[in-house]
């Protein structure tokens, strides 16, 4: 929880949660900035237990929003 309120302070956080399909799997996806993903990756190793434990894996993908809500843009 502390890395979620991590990413959510620095406003990166768009949404995070459990996978429907796999137990003990989940997704967060962060707007951050491209100079910025080695410091969301160091934080996720030092404040995410489960990663930090071997746990999960932190996968970076880049991705571009091609149709979003208004709100959303």
């Amino acid at each position: 929880m502390a890395f979620l309120q991590w990413l959510d302070g620095r406003g990166w956080l768009v949404a995070a949660g459990p996978l429907g399909d796999q137990d003990g799997a989940g997704l967060t996806v962060a707007r951050v900035p491209g100079d910025k993903v080695g410091e969301l990756v160091e934080a996720a190793h030092q404040q995410d237990a489960s990663v930090a434990e071997g746990l999960f894996d932190v996968l970076v993908r880049p991705w571009q929003v091609r149709f979003a809500t208004p709100q959303e843009r």
